[in-house]
Formats: structure tokens, sequence, C-alpha cells
């Protein structure tokens, strides 16, 4: 969910693998109402998403995960890896300048509603904030 993005309108995207793109699933002309919806899912008004930049969420096919390729030991990757990508987003936001925050509360049915997602299909494993922090806000302050 892009909220405070260069180049991109507030809105949910999906990452397309094959094209190396984002899709526009959502697109919004003012952040504050996703914001306020991710705070009703959530069920949280923490800083880090009254304030974020952008959204990440991870979700898992089933079908191509469980079904096809990995079979009874699925269920079990796909949570492994969504921990592995998590703290590859963690450490990439770090060296970034960001800060991350995830976000593992929430309502399990409305998360993918909102992402515009097909539960048989799909599942939903973790979201993570991403903004800013105050260290690299002040330094960015600072050159100009």
């Amino acid at each position: 969910t892009a909220l405070n993005v260069n180049g991109l309108c507030p809105g949910i995207y999906h990452y397309n693998p094959v094209e190396f793109s984002l899709d526009g699933i959502r697109i919004e002309k003012n952040a504050s109402v996703l914001r306020e919806e991710l705070s009703r899912i959530y069920e949280t008004d923490v800083a880090p998403l009254s304030e974020c930049t952008f959204t990440l969420t991870l979700t898992g096919l089933y079908e191509r995960t469980v079904t096809q390729k990995y079979k009874h030991r699925g269920w079990r990757l796909l949570f492994l890896d969504a921990g592995h990508v998590g703290e590859n987003i963690s450490l990439s936001s770090h060296a970034c300048g960001l800060s991350s925050y995830p976000l593992s509360g929430g309502w399990d049915y409305e998360i993918p509603a909102f992402l515009n997602v097909d539960r048989s299909d799909e599942l939903y494993l973790m979201s993570y904030v991403i903004g800013e922090t105050a260290q690299a806000a002040a330094q960015a302050k600072a050159r100009k």
C-alpha cells in the first residue's frame, strides 16, 4: 500500500514478478482514506502506521506452494519464507535509512479483502509498515 511514495499515487499495488512491475489494484486521491482503513483493519493507531510511507504485505499462494511444488512441506515452508523475507525487509529498510515495523495482528478476513486477494487462493502471512526514521528526516532537512 503506497501512502506517501514519490512517483506513485496513494493506493494498493500488487507486485508482478513476471513483468517486475507494480500493478495498481486500487488508487485513491488521498492517502488518509487508506490510513484510516489500515488502522481499523489492524486495530491500531500506532505512530508507525499513521506516519509511514508504505506498507508491504506478504501473501502465499496455496496452489503453487502447497499443492504443486512442496506438497505436505508447503505450509511449513510458506511460514519460513515469510520470516526470511521479513528479516530482509527489516535489514534493507534500515540500510536505506528507513524504519520497519511488523504487523501480524489484524482481521484475517478483512486484510485480504482490503488487498483484493482471494482467500481461497492466497494466504495472508504478515505486513510491514515502512517509513522514514526521524534521524533520516533530520538529515534530509539539513541537506536542503
